[in-house]
This record gives C-alpha cells, structure tokens and sequence, in this order.
C-alpha cells in the first residue's frame, strides 16, 4: 500500500536530518592529519555545516585525487572520509532539492550521493583495518538511508541487512554499534510501509543481540529499540504487550547512569500509565505517574523534569476523572509548586484549571 505523499515527504525530512546529523558528529571528530593543512581545515570545518557547494565537492575530489593511491594508513582513511563527506554535501544538495520541491535534482543529487559511496566500498570494503571498517559502516548506513529517500527499498533493506552480515559479531563496540543502528533504520524502512511484524522482529533484534551490552552506545540503542516496539504494539492495539515491554526498559534502564537512558525509562512508564488509561485501569495508571515522580522528581535535567511535569499534570486528569477533585486540584497545586520558575507548559495548564 503505496503511503500519502505527504507522510512519504515528512518521513524522508526526518531520516535524511538523522543522516546529516550523524555525519556531522562522525567526521567533525575526525583528526585528518596526513592530509595538508588547507584541505583538512577545509575537510573538516565544512562537515557541519555542508552547503554542497562545486567548489566544496571540488575540495573533497582534490584529496580523492592526490591521496587515492596511497598504501599509508592514515592517508585511506582520509580518503574514505572525504569521499564520506562528498556523499553529504551531495545529500545536502538534494535536501534544498526537497524543500523546493523539484523531485530531479534531488533524484540526481542522491543517486551521485550513492556512485559516491559505492566508491568507496569498492575501494575499502574488504579491508581489515579497523578504521577504514568502520568508514565502511558509515558508508553502507548511509547508503542505506539515502536509497530509502530514493524509495528503491529492498535496496535500502539490502544494505542495512549487509551492515549487520558485516559487523554484526565485530569485536569493536563501535561498529557492533552502526549494525544495531542498522537493524533500527531497517525497522524504520520497513514501518513505512505497515510490515508491522517485520518492524517487530527488526526491533527485537536489536534488543537479542545487544541488550545485554555494558558499553553506552549499545545501550541505547537497545533502549531505544524497546521503546519503539514497545510504541508500535501500543499504535497497533496490542496494550499488554506494549505495556509488558515499558516495564522492560524500567527493569533494565530505570537506574541507569546516563540521563538518556533515565529519560526512556520515564517516557516509558509515562506511557505505560497512558496505555493503561486507554484500558480503563485507571487507579493503576495514577500508580505509575506517581512512580515517574518518586523515582525521576528530584533530578536536575530538564528533560526529565519535563516528564515528571506530564506525569504529574495527567495523573491529575485521571483522578478528577475517578471524581477525587480535590486530590487533583492538589497535585496541579504540585506541579505549580515544583516548576513555577520554569517555561514548562504543564505549568500553565494546570494554573489554568
């Protein structure tokens, strides 16, 4: 079933700012020594803010040109780099396409964006050298992603498929990382087009093969990879499921030390009361806002705070709909109470009632 053009347009927006910002993180932090000192300013300092320029894909085809043949090290990787950073610029180039609304050029400029890459897994991918691996990863991610703009997408599976048949088992963390990201953009590819119990086992993927991981990047990936099953079965009216997997990632993230992990706990049993409002279990869905804010209301992120903010605002709704007013008029005197100095919405809202 073919999607309405405008949730196609919005869902390829949304990939392609995930590409271009991861991108951006990758190879701004890239140390590009072995390269001259103009084009290596010039290879990192336009990352970030890729115009997709002549004159900057000119740049990168300069070091694809001088250093290509190279048997030093470092030199390779500065060519996959560079020929990485093309593929954004010329990605870049078809995201202004997009916005105005001229479906050649950005065709034009996304296929070029894969001759690009395709370059440079023929060049590096059989190599056995870890970083120019990893570029290899990159590389076949964003392959992936640039050909689910394209909508050729068994193509786009194809190549997510490859990255996790490459790295999948790797011994670094980091490229074991890029093929749960991997399995996570295959599940998003194929949520476009309702294979719901694909987007299903793409998820649990993620979660049997690195939810037991200790490294961060792992981590959250896993996390991430619950919450939107979890999400999903809740979209698609399968509560309990949906309901049974938000208290997975409180039992395994709920104490966690990195405050993303924290925040999916919190959104997790924040719509895991939403979900059990939907079931008319009303009582046990005030139970958990109230664990949200035992367990989340004296911390200092802000997003976090924000959580405990919406916890506190609906469970004030669900006991003014059990008829307990004054409980409710108590706890929007809470979060008045609790964020009076801060731009929170919930704040108005509950003064407004």
């Amino acid at each position: 079933m073919a999607l309405p053009q405008s949730r196609r347009t919005t869902l390829s927006f949304n990939r392609l700012n995930r590409w271009l910002a991861a991108l951006a993180i990758v190879l701004v932090g890239s140390a590009l020594a072995g390269i001259d000192a103009a084009l290596a300013q010039t290879a990192s300092g336009s990352i970030a803010q890729s115009s997709g320029t002549d004159e900057e894909i000119a740049r990168y085809d300069d070091i694809v040109r001088r250093f290509g043949t190279s048997d030093d090290a470092s030199s390779r990787v500065k060519v996959a780099e560079a020929l990485r950073s093309k593929a954004m610029a010329l990605g870049y180039s078809g995201y202004k396409a997009m916005i105005r609304a001229n479906p050649g050029q950005r065709n034009e400029a996304f296929n070029e964006a894969i001759a690009v890459l395709d370059d440079l897994l023929r060049r590096f991918g059989t190599t056995t050298e870890p970083a120019l691996r990893y570029e290899v990863a990159e590389a076949l991610v964003d392959k992936g992603t640039t050909l689910g703009l394209l909508d050729r997408n068994d193509e786009e599976i194809a190549a997510y498929d490859d990255v996790v048949r490459r790295f999948g088992t790797a011994s670094e963390a980091r490229l074991r990382k890029k093929a749960a990201r991997a399995l996570h953009e295959k599940g998003y590819a194929l949520k476009r087009f309702d294979r719901n119990e694909e987007v299903i086992t793409a998820y649990d993927g993620v979660v049997r093969r690195f939810g037991t991981a200790k490294e961060k990047g792992l981590r959250a990936e896993a996390a991430e990879a619950l919450f939107d099953m979890s999400s999903l079965l809740g979209q698609l009216g399968r509560k309990e499921e949906a309901i049974a997997i938000y208290d997975d990632v409180v039992r395994r993230f709920g104490m966690a030390g990195e405050p993303e992990l924290r925040m999916m706990a919190a959104k997790a049993l924040f719509d895991k009361a939403g979900a059990l409002r939907q079931l008319g279990r009303k009582k046990q869905a005030v139970a958990v806002y109230d664990e949200v804010v035992r367990r989340f209301g004296a911390v200092s992120e802000p997003d976090l705070q924000e959580q405990v903010a919406k916890a506190l605002y609906d469970k004030g709704v669900a006991v003014a709909e059990l008829g307990r007013r004054k409980e409710a008029l108590a706890t929007f005197d809470d979060i008045v109470r609790r964020f009076r100095t801060s731009s929170h919405e919930w704040v108005s809202k509950a003064l407004s009632l």
